[in-house]
């Protein structure tokens, strides 16, 4: 007896821990922690059946009760820890390095295109864009950049399942798709709009009641099916996006427009799903005709300058009062006009992406020689005359004389007019972000000096005004974007 109770009251203590920790066991291994972005931390069980696309629900096991918050309201690192977990996390549609080229148009312009270079040949480029592969003349390519592309502009839906499917395989090297990877590769196909394909896959995982994820696999599948009701607006939609990546926004515009007259109920998953798509193409549009607008703009300055300052008779006066009067406007109407073969685009819708573009990198333009038209020469004349010399050597000599703001322009260049235009409508027109410092240069005839001195025939030296900057110095840059 004595031994016995010996034996009990040794194993008391393990008995005793035993009977503590049992009871707390399997809550212990289902207890997670959930961080709320108010600071407060959950400890508890995440519970997949019953947490929805908009809220988690927690069984709280300090309070034994089930706790509901929005998604919004917890932390993102832990969001995505449980979505993950539950494989109800989107994959990722992460964006690709492709390339844009910017190709020389039959007749004046340029146009840009953006896809993926395949391959090439010594003649043409193999550019993969909107699902297909198109072959591209090099001698028409004038440049090629690296962009970032989104991979729905290069690869058609089913091309983009087909890729994900191959990397799912390299993750799972053998074997079938598991319920799991079902799930991720149907909402992945659901995402990138090859319907057919999510219904497949999801309609496999919503019948397997182990699955975890199965109820957000019906609840997906039941939209699918909705969608797929209307194969001819899916079909539209896709021809819709295909043109907005090969930016024939026209096409577009025309085939969003033959959308609404399918009498949708707002809010039904397709009737979402187009005020989505002509959210898309706004935005698409809006960001090529801004990129086109820095990128083309100046060009078509110059253009229209050039018309205007070509013949030798123009007057500097009327062609300063043209640039400030209708520059801006001619440049502004011949830019829309040479973007119709993408979609019709007012001159006032020009002028705005004009206004919105990106600044980057600092352009500069200078006066040249005529600087001394819109700046105070730094150097007077001098107030004496020369006298003209009778030496020996020959005839007389007249000190030569500064030239005249039209003398100047009059001898000027058809570049040397162009530029200076150029400079003097950025410093004036209010539509370029210009530098208040100025770039300067020394005049190349006189050093920077402003003056000039010559030795006539009697030995005498005189000075005069630089004939080419006439006392300016220095040429004025400016600087602008």
């Amino acid at each position: 007896m004595n031994d016995l109770r010996r034996s009990v009251f040794a194993l008391g203590p393990g008995l005793l821990l035993t009977a503590l920790v049992l009871p707390f066991l399997p809550n212990t291994a289902r207890a997670d922690v959930v961080r709320l972005r108010t600071g407060e931390i959950v400890k508890g069980r995440p519970i997949a059946r019953l947490s929805t696309a908009e809220s988690l629900v927690v069984e709280d096991l300090i309070t034994g009760n089930l706790r509901t918050f929005l998604w919004s309201v917890v932390e993102r690192g832990d969001r995505d820890r449980l979505l993950t977990r539950w494989h109800r996390k989107e994959e990722a549609l992460a964006p690709i390095m492709g390339q844009r080229l910017t190709l020389r148009l039959h007749g004046e312009g340029k146009h840009t295109i953006r896809g993926l270079l395949v391959g090439e040949s010594e003649t043409h480029h193999r550019l993969q864009r909107a699902g297909t592969v198109v072959d591209i003349e090099k001698s028409r390519v004038i440049d090629v950049a690296k962009v970032m592309l989104d991979p729905r502009d290069v690869w058609s839906p089913e091309q983009l399942v087909a890729k994900f499917n191959t990397q799912l395989a390299k993750e799972r090297k053998a074997g079938d798709l598991s319920v799991e990877e079902h799930f991720r590769l149907g909402n992945y196909a659901y995402k990138v709009g090859a319907y057919e394909q999510a219904a497949r896959h999801l309609t496999l995982c919503a019948g397997d009641a182990s699955f975890a994820s199965a109820a957000a696999a019906r609840v997906r599948v039941t939209e699918l099916r909705t969608l797929l009701a209307e194969r001819v607006v899916i079909a539209a939609m896709r021809a819709i996006r295909t043109s907005i990546a090969l930016k024939s926004f026209r096409k577009a515009r025309t085939g969003l427009a033959a959308l609404d007259s399918h009498d949708l109920k707002p809010g039904t998953p397709l009737a979402t799903r187009i005020e989505a798509l002509k959210a898309y193409f706004a935005e698409k549009r809006r960001a090529a005709f801004t990129k086109a607008a820095r990128s083309d703009f100046l060009d078509f300055v110059y253009r229209v300058t050039a018309r205007s300052v070509h013949e030798r008779s123009t007057d500097l006066a009327d062609v300063r009062a043209w640039a400030r009067k209708s520059l801006a406007d001619d440049a502004f109407r011949s830019m829309a006009k040479d973007w119709t073969r993408l979609d019709d685009v007012s001159p006032e819708e020009a002028r705005v992406f004009w206004a919105n573009r990106k600044r980057s990198a600092w352009s500069s333009v200078s006066y040249g020689s005529g600087t001394f038209i819109v700046e105070p020469a730094k150097q007077r004349p001098a107030k004496r005359k020369p006298k003209k010399s009778t030496g020996a050597s020959g005839p007389g000599v007249t000190v030569p004389k500064p030239p005249t703001p039209d003398q100047w322009w009059a001898k000027a260049s058809q570049r040397e007019r162009m530029d200076w235009i150029l400079a003097w409508f950025v410093e004036n027109s209010d539509l370029f972000d210009v530098d208040p410092t100025p770039l300067r240069a020394n005049c190349p005839r006189c050093h920077g000096k402003g003056t000039l001195s010559m030795r006539t025939a009697d030995g005498a030296v005189h000075r005069y005004l630089c004939t080419r900057c006439a006392g300016s110095q220095q040429d004025r840059r400016v600087k602008f974007r």
